[in-house]
């Protein structure tokens, strides 16, 4: 592990980040593909009201995917630090207090799951047989929950090491599982949707045994530790403060698409609604590729954080931040010059007037400002500031999205949804960057270098190849 780390405490920052970034790029779409998977099979070889029962499903996992980065984003801004700065007392307890998060965690998320299936589906709506098909593949994959909660989180902590392509791997191999097992489960064994929840919970179980393997293999920092005596209230109490930016942010995602689909059903017709659905679908995916520099980011601020070279972690934020806004650049250009053809991808036949390209357009610009806050709060979560990271993630909402989306739409019609996206990105955008101006000057300098750093990203010292050594 030395060598990593000093690959990431010395290396250029640019060559850095290519080489972190891309298995980062490549492990997240496969992440994205995997959640494909369960519906395809289910929609091919049990039917149509099967895969309606498991989609009703998808807006309950926001529970678990908020839960699990709430463990995930503290544990892994806590490890970065603790390598960065060479302490082994926290690298060798780590693994014991995730390990009592997430069973504290998944038992939360099983006994809802287990005795209440049918009444936690219902709130979805569904009735009859989408709704016996939902309890049959929620109530399998719940009482597994623990090997998909555990699984990701300890991929996290070897992502957090710097260990991205490794990660890389095991996210393939345990996708490849899934593949694997779900025509087994569905087609040969004839277990249905049933068996489609089961070929999931395998898979993660496998996931599991190859991220221990890893700790177990004396390639890794964390050591596989158990004992009352390895428990400490103030690790529990730094993981658990970082990590709930995380958790907020997961949970006002849900809250944003609920009311973002609710203004634009209610003020908008069919085709805007469809319009809409699919804008919405392109800018949810074409984003999946910036989360991989930032698990990348992550691991390079806090080691270097840790480590004293508070300068060089300030760097690698702008280097990175370059990044993704080059990458959304390279993503963006083809939709923003030929609409239509990507839009007609997503829903044929689709007939685009002027407003509609402009609407499209808007959202378009949201992808270039985004990775500018995503970055930012990355920063803050690596270097384990856990109050301003909460603040902003839970006050964005409360703030500046759920009065712009409640006011503009009753202004403007559909058109207001397009505009609460752009304004509330754009204001979110610039508190978030004075939020982390003022932290970079008044935090804690542990280098003895300045502290003072005027954040105006000056994009022409970017590429200076000398930046952060």
């Amino acid at each position: 592990m030395s060598g990593k780390r000093q690959m990431i405490l010395q290396d250029d920052l640019w060559r850095l980040m290519v080489r972190l970034s891309l298995p980062g790029i490549v492990g997240m779409l496969v992440i994205a593909v995997n959640s494909f998977v369960d519906a395809l099979y289910v929609g091919r070889f049990v039917g149509a009201e099967a895969l309606a029962g498991v989609s009703m499903t998808i807006p309950l996992t926001v529970l678990n995917t908020a839960l699990l980065n709430l463990v995930a984003a503290g544990a892994n801004s806590l490890l970065s630090r603790s390598i960065g700065s060479e302490d082994t007392a926290t690298q060798d307890s780590v693994f014991a207090h995730i390990l009592l998060l997430c069973i504290a965690v998944s038992v939360l998320l099983m006994v809802p799951g287990i005795f209440f299936a049918e009444e936690v589906i219902g709130i979805t709506g569904a009735t009859g047989r989408v709704l016996h098909h939902g309890v049959e593949y929620y109530t399998i994959s719940q009482a597994g929950c623990f090997f998909s909660i555990f699984g990701l989180v300890s991929s996290g902590l070897i992502r957090a090491e710097g260990q991205i392509k490794r990660a890389m791997f095991i996210s393939i191999s345990g996708v490849l599982i899934n593949v694997l097992l779900n025509p087994v489960f569905i087609v040969w064994l004839k277990m249905g949707v049933q068996g489609s929840a089961w070929a999931t919970v395998l898979s993660m179980f496998f996931y599991c045994l190859l991220t221990t393997r890893y700790f177990q293999s004396g390639k890794s920092v964390v050591k596989i530790r158990l004992g009352l005596q390895i428990w400490k209230k103030q690790i529990f109490r730094d993981i658990l403060a970082v990590g709930v930016s995380a958790m907020l942010m997961q949970l006002s995602s849900f809250i944003r698409q609920l009311f973002l689909f609710k203004a634009v059903t209610r003020y908008g017709t069919d085709t805007q609604v469809a319009l809409f659905s699919a804008v919405y679908r392109l800018f949810t995916f074409s984003v999946i590729p910036v989360f991989g520099i930032l698990q990348s980011l992550q691991p390079v601020v806090g080691i270097n954080y840790g480590a004293g070279q508070q300068k060089r972690s300030r760097a690698a934020v702008a280097v990175f931040l370059t990044g993704c806004i080059v990458l959304m650049l390279v993503i963006a250009l083809p939709s923003f010059i030929f609409p239509r053809e990507v839009l007609s991808l997503l829903v044929p036949g689709i007939t685009l007037n002027a407003g509609g390209l402009f609407y499209f357009r808007m959202v378009l610009i949201i992808l270039l400002m985004a990775p500018v806050s995503s970055v930012s709060i990355v920063y803050l979560q690596a270097t384990g500031n856990a109050t301003w990271s909460a603040w902003l993630a839970g006050g964005r909402e409360l703030v500046l999205f759920l009065p712009l989306v409640l006011l503009l739409p009753q202004l403007y019609g559909h058109a207001g949804v397009y505009y609460t996206l752009v304004i509330e990105n754009f204001l979110y955008m610039l508190i978030v960057l004075m939020v982390l101006r003022y932290y970079m000057k008044n935090m804690p300098v542990l280098d003895g270098s300045s502290n003072s750093f005027t954040l105006s990203f000056r994009f022409f010292h970017l590429f200076n190849r000398k930046a952060g050594k």
